[in-house]
């Protein structure tokens, strides 16, 4: 029973450092809006938020967020 409770511990740390990212630097702004990761926004401000509903595929999807926030004037 102790093994089990050593391997479940070293299981829960070990799945925490997978949420953990290593920073980096954001794409230079261009005229249209970009997709980041959550490594690239650490330092950026957080400007609002953008949400769609779309009837389709997920590339319909994100066309749709793209263009909103492009008509946001997201860069």
């Amino acid at each position: 029973m102790r093994y089990a409770y050593l391997l479940t511990m070293a299981l829960l740390l070990s799945g925490c450092s997978a949420l953990k990212t290593t920073p980096q630097p954001p794409p230079a702004p261009t005229h249209q809006a970009q997709e980041i990761t959550r490594a690239q926004s650490g330092g950026l401000p957080r400007l609002g938020s953008v949400s769609t509903q779309v009837r389709g595929s997920p590339d319909d999807a994100q066309r749709a967020l793209a263009a909103e926030a492009n008509q946001r004037g997201a860069v």
